[in-house]
């Protein structure tokens, strides 16, 4: 014989930020500045020599971003 038809249970998995690891992280950026902007910049330079698309690509999201926040501000003086 055949089983009824049960529904399905969902079951929603996720990650999330607890408060304390926030904390503790905006902690080692104040602490660590220095050192997350020279990462960046390397980051920022290999990128600009290995891919000649970066920049354009970088531009492009920069014009995005500006137009996004221009019509959002349009909307909602």
């Amino acid at each position: 014989m055949t089983e009824p038809f049960t529904e399905p249970t969902i079951v929603y998995i996720y990650s999330s930020y607890t408060p304390a690891a926030r904390r503790a992280i905006k902690k080692y950026q104040m602490n660590n500045r220095d050192k997350i902007n020279n990462h960046a910049k390397q980051y920022y330079n290999q990128q600009k020599k290995d891919d000649p698309t970066f920049l354009q690509k970088k531009r492009d999201a920069a014009k995005r971003y500006y137009y996004k926040k221009k019509e959002l501000l349009k909307n909602n003086p």
